[in-house]
């Protein structure tokens, strides 16, 4: 009888162990775990109180199964382990590469085209423009007989008026006679003044050559250039060479072509002198 208890009880242990391994260490604790097992082995041998030798096998048996317990619960987690599949590794395909022809392009020689290079010409620099401002001539007063930087107011006396004339000249100016002055009538302007005096720079200057101004009433400016002189008294009969006439006839008549005469005395009314010019 004992031994059947011992065998139901050994089966029973056997089956809590099954048991036991088969639950997952995660769901139950291992103090879970041991109290069942305990309180099975304990109903299963209460009735067996005078068997001592029961219980000392079962409590072996019971720290047996706590040390498998723990043991199972050290266990590290069997991860599944996954097998790769052998797939038959493709060979590469030798693809025969063909060589690739290179075509040589002729290069042809380029043409140098020579530029001629043309000498730079300098660059001339513009001058800065000076602008001269041109002085206006200094009005010339009307009447007037110009030479050597003076001049002397004239005034006319009539044709032939040698009494007019006198008193002119007396007065410090110069005389006109024979015609008024014209720079355009083709006719002898006779001009005559005291020297000393009015006529004194004509006696140290005047020569062949000499250029006389004169201005008309306008005061328009006409020159006239001195070509014959004579030496002569008060009867004026010393001819002119040029014009193939005396001293006296052209202080009355004139020449006939448009002319100047001058005369002033030298020597009191002995010796005068008489010049003969011509328009420019």
């Amino acid at each position: 009888m004992q031994l059947k208890r011992l065998t139901f009880v050994l089966v029973f242990v056997v089956f809590l162990l099954s048991f036991a391994n088969n639950v997952p260490t995660k769901s139950v604790s291992r103090e879970l775990q041991v109290s069942l097992v305990q309180r099975n082995v304990v109903l299963a041998t209460s009735s067996v109180d005078e068997e001592i030798q029961e219980e000392i096998i079962v409590e072996e048996v019971v720290e047996t199964i706590e040390e498998t317990v723990v043991e199972e619960q050290i266990k590290p987690e069997e991860k599944p382990v996954v097998i790769a599949e052998n797939k038959p590794v493709e060979k590469p395909i030798n693809k025969e590469v063909q060589p690739t022809q290179v075509v040589k392009e002729e290069v042809q020689p380029k043409q140098v085209v020579k530029e001629e290079v043309k000498p730079t010409e300098p660059v001339k620099k513009e001058e800065p423009v000076v602008v001269v401002e041109e002085k206006s001539a200094p009005a010339v007063k009307p009447n007037q007989l110009i030479f050597a930087g003076t001049s002397s107011t004239y005034q006319y006396a009539g044709q032939y008026n040698p009494t007019g004339v006198q008193n002119i000249i007396d007065s410090g100016i110069v005389s006109s006679s024979v015609t008024s002055f014209n720079p355009n009538d083709s006719q002898t302007t006779y001009f005559s003044g005291h020297n000393p005096g009015i006529m004194a720079t004509y006696y140290r200057n005047l020569q062949v050559g000499s250029i006389v101004s004169v201005s008309d009433a306008s005061g328009n400016i006409s020159q006239y250039k001195m070509i014959e002189v004579v030496k002569t008294d008060t009867s004026g009969q010393v001819m002119f060479n040029t014009l193939g006439i005396s001293a006296a006839q052209l202080y009355y008549m004139g020449s006939g072509q448009e002319s100047i005469a001058i005369q002033y005395c030298v020597n009191g009314n002995t010796d005068m002198r008489v010049w003969y010019g011509i328009k420019l």
